[in-house]
């Protein structure tokens, strides 16, 4: 389809919530994963999300440095340290992450922890693929560390890029944002 630029607000309430409000040119769409459930939401009307998304949705939820700290104790969480690297000239410790299924490498900074890339297996619209995602513009918010700018390629070709004018920690949200709409009658 050639470049487009979206604008995205993605809500995440873990354990396992997420919500994504696309706006693009076609217009909005909404995908939300609430546990076992996953719905979109498009000019068209509430579709149920094909299986396969949802899980991605999920396994996206579980890439979280934060989530993969909150699991670093369950049983099927293992970590191996397989080397150094750099990321764009920053010396990187590598290790290779499995839990829930999932496996990924992250590359961190030694002298920050900051994670500076992931690289895991997904699906887009053009099937499976190896993705790498990049990440930089490191920001304080609410004690955290966060990267507020990613660069992501798909089988080493540009995919996408996103930059975040908020991140908020916490924040109140209204569980009736991951609820399903009702169908409209014709």
């Amino acid at each position: 389809m050639g470049e487009m630029t979206i604008k995205v607000v993605s809500t995440v309430a873990f354990p396992d919530r997420i919500r994504q409000e696309m706006t693009m040119p076609m217009g909005t769409m909404v995908s939300v994963v609430a546990g076992a459930e996953g719905f979109m939401n498009t000019p068209m009307g509430p579709q149920p999300m094909p299986d396969s998304q949802r899980a991605d949705m999920g396994k996206a939820i579980r890439r979280q440095p934060v989530v993969m700290a909150q699991h670093r104790n369950d049983a099927d969480f293992k970590v191996q340290h397989v080397g150094q690297d750099e990321v764009d000239g920053a010396k990187a410790e590598v290790l290779v992450i499995s839990s829930g299924g999932d496996e990924m490498k992250i590359f961190v900074d030694p002298s920050t922890g900051h994670v500076l890339r992931q690289v895991y297996r997904g699906q887009s619209q053009a099937g499976p693929g190896e993705f790498v995602a990049t990440f930089s513009d490191f920001r304080a918010v609410s004690g955290l560390t966060l990267p507020f700018k990613s660069q992501v390629t798909l089988n080493g070709e540009p995919w996408q890029s996103s930059v975040s004018e908020e991140i908020a920690i916490n924040p109140a949200v209204d569980a009736t944002i991951f609820a399903k709409p009702a169908a409209s009658s014709p």
